[in-house]
């Protein structure tokens, strides 16, 4: 078993006692630490080791670590702890992680046996979610063994009244497999997904009934997965569907997918077809087909929006590669209000008629209205997924008195007259963005998105990295290649203000603000400057 890892370790220590019995003594420092896909910023903790007679083989210890800033699974991880009583080949381990809304207990031990074996027992689990907590059942334990030729798991089983999760069975690490032993099982059964919604979104946006499987077979370096999932019953931003589930499987670099949503009278969705594991291979065929009469259904899934409603009917075909794909349908939205929790502002009457046919979008028809009715309007043709330069750009963006937002950070209501033109590699963008209303309170922005202190360490000067001469060229961004003629119109209405302006824990208080501003901006920029 190999564990590459990168990081920086400091310690400082004394060593004390006789020969016959010394005892070390410090603290310890990690800082950066990467290893596979767990990262970590920094760690910190103390330790205390004997090594009698200083033979390895007769060292005993304990340590105390604490960690911030993890990162796993795609998930950040804001502390753990970690405590361990060990000796040369065992330890002893309790330990907690933390997530933003959840948290993992866990108690074990990790011994090393001959032939490069490594287990892990675990003796107590518990998975804390909002509102509720997974553990392991009384009295049990599992075993977690890694030898240099295969990974077991002995039924690592959490549960929660009825719910249950269980993670079982074993596989090979490289090929050719043991078809008669090599299989992996991670099976859900009742289980509510509602915490588990929460935990991740921050609210409790789905409800329902998940049961499911997922069957992992073959070797490690070329696994066969196929899962089953079901998630009953349930509602989605408290409005009820039937199921949405199906199954999901990959073999030889493909993922095969075949998930439907039934909502009853609000209409169904699917989501079918195959997708490649390499960005660059071809095999990319996926077909999203809706018939939607409660959009509302699936806003979850959207993110960033809420108490959505109104229909959506069409269909979408996606084909070629993950990194050049081609996408042709249409798609109707008839009738669709929502909110932006993040602006503080609802929309209404939403009415599009959409078009895509070769990746090129065709804006026939969109108007939308904000709260006080006024109404923003778009048309015209984009191709959004080009790869080149020639994928043109002709786009009309009207408004008049439109609001962006209305919340506690301020208030911003403009009108748009904006035409874009030429390609998307080299946009032209020309007109005129008047500030009808303008209002920004400057603490609360100062309070959400500065850091908590005033002071910036001063990290010692590096000089720039060597230029290679043979690297391949940068590819121009889309700024560098724009072309840009706006005038920002502000007349005389754009209220910036705040009280008792200071950033946490900052030394210096500028006291509080009241500006007025007016005026005209003319932005203009040349493509390439």
């Amino acid at each position: 078993l190999e564990i590459v890892a990168k990081g920086q370790v400091r310690t400082e220590g004394r060593l004390t006692g006789p020969f016959s019995n010394p005892i070390a003594r410090g603290t310890a420092v990690v800082s950066t630490l990467s290893a596979y896909d767990i990262s970590v910023l920094n760690a910190d903790g103390t330790y205390e080791v004997r090594i009698p007679e200083f033979l390895a083989e007769r060292m005993t210890g304990t340590a105390d670590l604490k960690a911030t800033f993890l990162e796993a699974g795609g998930q950040q991880w804001p502390r753990a702890a970690v405590k361990a009583t060990f000796d040369a080949d065992s330890a002893d381990i309790v330990g907690t992680i933390e997530h933003e809304r959840a948290a993992i207990d866990l108690a074990g031990a990790v011994t090393m046996q001959p032939e490069d074996v490594v287990e892990v027992f675990a003796t107590a689990l518990t998975l804390r979610l909002p509102g509720e907590e997974w553990s392991m059942l009384a009295g049990a334990r599992s075993l977690l063994r890694v030898d240099p030729l295969r990974l077991t798991v002995d039924r690592l089983e959490l549960a929660k009244g009825t719910e249950r999760l269980v993670l079982a069975g074993g596989l090979s690490f490289t090929a050719p497999s043991d078809p008669a032993r090599d299989q992996l099982r991670v099976d859900a059964t009742a289980v509510s997904v509602a915490p588990f919604v929460t935990t991740f979104l921050g609210e409790e946006r789905v409800t329902g009934t998940l049961n499911g499987s997922v069957v992992v077979t073959g070797a490690l370096d070329d696994p066969l997965v196929k899962g089953t999932f079901a998630v009953t019953e349930g509602t989605a931003d408290k409005i009820p569907f039937t199921s949405v589930g199906g199954t999901v499987a990959m073999s030889a670099g493909i993922t095969t997918m075949d998930i439907s949503l039934d909502a009853g009278e609000r209409g169904t969705a699917s989501i079918t077809g195959t997708v490649p594991v390499d960005t660059e291979a071809g095999g990319l065929d996926v077909t999203i087909v809706a018939a939607l009469k409660d959009v509302g259904v699936v806003a979850p899934a959207i993110g960033y929006i809420s108490n959505a409603s109104g229909t959506a009917n069409g269909t979408v075909r996606v084909t070629g590669s993950i990194a050049s794909p081609a996408v042709n349908g249409d798609m109707a939205l008839t009738g669709i209000q929502f909110e932006v929790p993040e602006t503080g502002v609802s929309y209404r009457n939403l009415n599009a008629t959409l078009r895509v046919a070769d990746s090129i979008l065709i804006v026939e028809r969109f108007t939308m209205e904000d709260e006080d009715g006024s109404v923003l309007r778009v048309n015209g043709r984009l191709d959004v997924l080009t790869r080149d330069s020639a994928g043109d750009v002709d786009l009309r963006i009207v408004s008049s008195d439109f609001k962006l937002l209305g919340n506690q950070f301020g208030d911003l209501s403009v009108s748009l007259d904006l035409t874009g033109a030429g390609t998307v590699t080299a946009p032209q963008l020309i007109g005129a963005i008047t500030i009808e209303r303008g209002r920004f309170e400057v603490d609360q922005l100062l309070q959400q998105f500065l850091p908590s202190t005033a002071y910036v360490s001063a990290a010692p000067l590096t000089p720039p990295p060597a230029v290679d001469s043979h690297a391949a060229p940068v590819p121009p961004s889309v700024f560098s290649g724009a072309a840009l003629s706006i005038d920002v119109i502000l007349p005389d209405n754009v209220i910036v203000r705040g009280r008792g302006l200071r950033t946490d824990d900052g030394p210096i208080g500028l006291g509080d603000i009241n500006l007025t501003l007016g005026g005209m901006l003319q932005v203009v920029k040349a493509r390439g400057g």
